[in-house]
C-alpha cells in the first residue's frame, strides 16, 4: 500500500486565485482600454516575481505587483 502526504499552501492558493481572476478579467475587458493594459502589466510583473523552486522567497514579492494594478 502506497500513499502520498501533502501540505495545503494557503499562500499559494491565494496567489493562483490572484491569477485566475486575473486571466478572467482579461477574457472580459475591451482589448483597447487602458484597464486591459494595466492588469496585464500587472500579471507581467508578477509572473516575472514568482519562482516555484524558490517559492518561500519569492510568493510575497509576486502578490505585491497586484497592488498597483
Amino acid at each position: 500500500m502506497a500513499f502520498s502526504l501533502c501540505r495545503f499552501d494557503r499562500e499559494l492558493w491565494k496567489y493562483a486565485s490572484d491569477l485566475e481572476v486575473a486571466t478572467g478579467l482579461l477574457d472580459v475587458i475591451d482589448k483597447n482600454s487602458v484597464r486591459y493594459w494595466q492588469v496585464m502589466k500587472a500579471l507581467q510583473a508578477s509572473l516575472s516575481h514568482y519562482d516555484d523552486d524558490h517559492r518561500a522567497e519569492t510568493l510575497g514579492q509576486a502578490r505585491l505587483h497586484w497592488l498597483g494594478c
